[in-house]
């Protein structure tokens, strides 16, 4: 009852109309994201039949991410954010048109999800600044972590949506239509920002770009604890080992195919949707430094048990709880780096994020070799020893952040 009275002051942010539309445009987004993501580990595994392959065509856009994020952060800072989001999504749309048509055509290889996978890498490295940049415009500090919790929400609602219907539709007609719903998908959501207020960009200057990166990088450095959140920022890395072996899981031990997999993405999107609700109820968390060290023991402990699993439910249980776990972390890490940072350096504070962010997608690439050299089990056991054990110590090492 008390809840009720008192709701949580996360969801008065769905009273506000631009936030509300923001908040639906983003679960959209997400929804064609994770179509297109299934959709091109599968086509991948069915082209070539090799793990490697997945994780290059899931991992790779962490390359061009990290490549581009630099010179997006300056954008971000300089130009209108709301405009950068809306061509970041249409252009999405294209990508996912024109790699459906392919797949319609029966034309597709495994050097075309390559190329779109490098082109969409790029297009991410400025869509990662924009979107938490403009979040920060849309609702102010006081209130990020609410509205984070909310966003995280609404993109595990995409992402739980996205796998689960990619699957029964690959089941059903085919990975060619996945792509035409994606490219649908993102269209609507870029056409349905249009009707969010323009919110001008906190820096006017007109600074050689690479002046106004390195002054970025100094912001950093000078700036407790960004440099620990950094260092948690790259342990995704290992982490995200066991990503492209989900599919493989899918196809053997498990042996549920491509319906399977995509309740297997299910099950960790569900874990995050219930991680951001956790949030959203809370409003906001303490500890915000141990609660980091903690989500990646449980992320690590889950994967753990997820790569010697035999028995369906089972696998479904430890995705949940690394999805819950996942959550969290992210949510937690996000808030912290934008709380901290100055406006004027927010964009370019948060693609150096999107730089080691870029990390998490660079990990499908490890783990789809470590997979293919020494198997799925041992896989997982290496992922592991690089991701709770640093963020660990960048935590006893950062007073500030142990303070946060």
């Amino acid at each position: 009852m008390n809840f009720f009275r008192n709701p949580p002051s996360a969801l008065g942010l769905l009273s506000e109309r631009d936030f509300r539309r923001y908040f639906v445009a983003d679960a959209m987004f997400d929804l064609g994201a994770e179509l297109r993501r299934v959709s091109m580990g599968w086509i991948a595994l069915g082209l070539t039949g090799s793990p490697l392959w997945v994780g290059l065509i899931t991992g790779i856009p962490g390359l061009t991410m990290a490549l581009f994020a630099p010179l997006a952060g300056v954008a971000v800072d300089r130009y209108d954010r709301r405009n950068i989001l809306i061509g970041v999504r249409l252009s999405f749309a294209a990508i996912a048109f024109a790699i459906g048509a392919l797949v319609l055509l029966d034309a597709v290889s495994v050097w075309h999800l390559l190329a779109v996978s490098l082109v969409v890498g790029a297009i991410h490295s400025i869509s990662l600044p924009a979107l938490r940049a403009f979040i920060t415009d849309l609702v102010g500090r006081r209130r990020l972590m609410s509205a984070n919790a909310l966003t995280g929400a609404s993109s595990s609602a995409g992402e739980l949506a996205g796998p689960l219907l990619a699957g029964f539709v690959i089941a059903a007609f085919g990975v060619g239509p996945v792509f035409l719903i994606a490219s649908f998908v993102f269209g609507v959501c870029g056409l349905m920002l249009l009707r969010v207020a323009r919110r001008p960009a906190r820096s006017s200057s007109r600074e050689p770009f690479l002046l106004q990166i390195s002054q970025g990088i100094a912001y950093v450095y000078r700036t407790p604890p960004l440099p620990a959140l950094l260092v948690v920022t790259l342990t995704q890395l290992p982490s995200a080992v066991i990503i492209p072996l989900i599919p493989v899981y899918a196809r053997e031990p498990l042996g549920v195919g491509a319906a399977g997999y995509g309740v297997m993405s299910a099950a960790l999107g569900v874990g995050f949707l219930a991680g951001s609700l956790v949030t959203v109820a809370v409003g906001d968390l303490p500890k915000k430094g141990l609660l980091l060290v903690l989500t990646a023991l449980v992320w690590d402990v889950s994967t753990v048990g997820f790569g010697f699993s035999r028995l369906f439910p089972l696998s479904l249980g430890l995705l949940f709880a690394m999805g819950v776990a996942g959550s969290l972390h992210v949510i937690t890490l996000l808030t912290l780096f934008q709380t901290i940072t100055r406006d004027d350096m927010q964009g370019r504070v948060l693609s150096i994020y999107g730089v080691l962010a870029s990390s998490f997608p660079l990990g499908f690439v490890l783990g789809g070799a470590l997979a293919e050299a020494f198997g799925g089990e041992v896989a997982i056991l290496l992922g592991t020893l690089g991701s709770t054990p640093p963020v660990a110590a960048a935590y006893l090492m950062s007073r500030e952040m142990r303070r946060r």
